[in-house]
């Protein structure tokens, strides 16, 4: 439909409100109960999404659940689209799916907030969790990423899981799993979604696994080397990797260690501002998205932040990648 913005903010075209509503009104027919609402250059310039998105909402109603591109991180228009797409269609499955898990936990005497580890190894709340079900792709393996550094107290290792073929090496720095700069494709349909950044050893000879450490470490310098299965059976003799004494429990400890996070990725226009105005947005806004997520306003911190200059524009746009944690309020 008619509307978006260009990547300096200005409208591409006018907002086509008639064919927005002749939509809705066809989701109110059929009974629609998810809406995905994405809108060009949305994430620094939300006024028409937004405005669409209000359109939808007065027709068909607020039970039926919005997921709009401006409120997910990562860049593309078609990967932000299929990502809305597709959390809009988990939406009821992941609300039952919750219910569930709740109501089990009722039974058995507990009764309290749910928090849900993610993919980046942070907690999310269950309300963002209903809007983005995808982040918690990878979760289990950023949770034991999370149980190994609780184990070693260390913020920065490689982490190397051998409990098949291949075998998989992991990195963790600054106390977060490293993850992929592009998104995950789903049954190939990109997406924004980020995966763990890893590395496929095909056999687990001590020569290869050696020269992958060594590898890792130019840049990561001499940081520690952890086996993530642990247990007796296939222990390793490799004398700069230790076992993890976790075994299964790795992943259980790092959920229970985990803090609550907000991340933001999206390009940003200082042109009529500053590169440094611009930092500061970023921050403020993983920050909110980690008060949000369920984290102490008082205690949250930014994690880490990176740039990337976008030299093929004409006007002045960074990309920024912020993340925020702090602990359970």
């Amino acid at each position: 439909m008619a509307g978006g913005h260009h990547f300096d903010g200005s409208p591409r075209c006018p907002l086509d409100t008639d064919s927005i509503a002749r939509f809705a009104k066809e989701c109110r027919r059929n009974k629609i109960r998810a809406v995905a609402v994405v809108g060009t250059n949305s994430q620094s310039a939300a006024g028409h999404e937004q405005r669409a998105a209000q359109i939808v909402t007065e027709i068909v109603g607020q039970r039926t659940n919005l997921v709009l591109g401006s409120t997910m991180s990562g860049i593309g228009l078609v990967e932000r689209e299929n990502t809305a797409v597709i959390e809009a269609a988990l939406a009821q499955t992941t609300m039952r799916s919750v219910d569930e898990i709740s109501a089990e936990l009722n039974q058995g005497g507990v009764d309290t907030e749910l928090h849900w580890v993610t993919g980046t190894g942070t907690l999310l709340s269950t309300a963002e969790l209903v809007s983005h079900p995808l982040k918690l792709h990878r979760s289990l393996l950023a949770s034991a990423l999370n149980g190994v550094m609780h184990e070693t107290d260390r913020a920065n290792l490689i982490a190397i899981d051998a409990r098949g073929d291949p075998v998989w090496v992991y990195t963790v720095s600054d106390g977060i799993p490293n993850q992929t700069p592009s998104g995950t494709r789903f049954f190939g349909i990109p997406t924004v979604v980020p995966d763990l950044r890893r590395v496929a050893l095909n056999g687990q000879s001590e020569g290869q696994v050696m020269r992958c450490l060594e590898r890792h470490r130019l840049w990561m310098g001499d940081v520690p080397a952890v086996r993530m299965s642990g247990g007796e059976s296939g222990r390793t003799e490799l004398a700069s990797v230790t076992d993890s004494e976790l075994s299964g429990w790795a992943a259980a400890v790092g959920a229970a260690s985990a803090e609550a996070g907000g991340f933001v990725d999206r390009v940003f226009n200082f042109s009529d501002s500053t590169y440094d105005e611009a930092v500061r947005t970023a921050k403020t806004e993983a920050v909110d998205a980690a008060i949000r997520a369920g984290a102490d306003p008082a205690k949250v911190e930014i994690a880490r932040l990176t740039d990337t200059p976008l030299t093929y524009v004409t006007s002045s746009m960074v990309r920024l990648s912020a993340m925020a944690r702090g602990p359970l309020l």
